[in-house]
């Protein structure tokens, strides 16, 4: 079973592919130098991770955490009141986020996304089918928790990686006013959308 860059899905004989082996790369033993990593371990009060804010209108007291040994979990539940996080970062064009998350139940909701103003922005949105991101579907078991990663190098197109295998790539940014401030959005759903959603921590760069 294979699968294209725009994430469409069949078969090809099995005649035609082979083994990769990987043991003939070497590893990336450089260290990962992230503007920020949020593990949610601070929070201002029970509704609002440190350095966070609640966007505006929203229901702040649909963000919560709880604790699974030394780590806190944030959690998006969500009962139909719009709600979401927002973090400032600079609108750079180049980026990467790095999330990990799981979707528990409900209708389909926003696990992250990162604006650079007028220049487009991207998100991906998890529900029970798999993720979404800008129209691009993906089915995926994502009751798991998995490691979500969106970048980019130029701001023209970006990849998905889940897990750190690409699933998706060469995906244009969308334009509009959906978020209008340069930064990362988390853990986010719109009116009437009832949903639960967790995430243990998210990097930018």
């Amino acid at each position: 079973r294979v699968m294209n860059q725009k994430g469409q899905q069949g078969w090809i004989f099995g005649k035609f592919l082979a083994p990769f082996d990987v043991s003939k790369y070497a590893a990336d033993e450089s260290t990962e130098a992230w503007s920020f990593e949020e593990h949610f371990s601070d929070w201002a009060d029970s509704n609002t991770p440190k350095n966070w804010k609640h966007l505006e209108g929203t229901d702040p007291s649909a963000i919560q955490f709880f604790e699974v040994g030394t780590k806190k979990i944030a959690k998006l539940s969500s009962q139909g009141n719009p709600c979401g996080l927002y973090r400032r970062a600079a609108g750079a064009r180049a980026f990467s986020i790095h999330a990990r998350g799981r979707f528990v139940s409900g209708d389909e909701s926003m696990l992250f996304a990162y604006s650079w103003g007028s220049g487009g922005y991207i998100s991906l949105m998890i529900s029970q089918e798999g993720i979404d991101v800008l129209g691009r579907k993906l089915p995926l078991s994502t009751n798991q928790w998995h490691d979500y990663t969106i970048a980019s190098d130029d701001g023209k197109f970006a990849r998905v990686l889940v897990d750190g295998e690409l699933v998706l790539n060469k995906i244009p940014p969308k334009k509009g006013n959906e978020f209008a401030h340069p930064g990362l959005y988390c853990l986010a759903a719109k009116p009437g959308a009832k949903s639960t959603i967790e995430m243990e921590y998210v990097k930018f760069r």
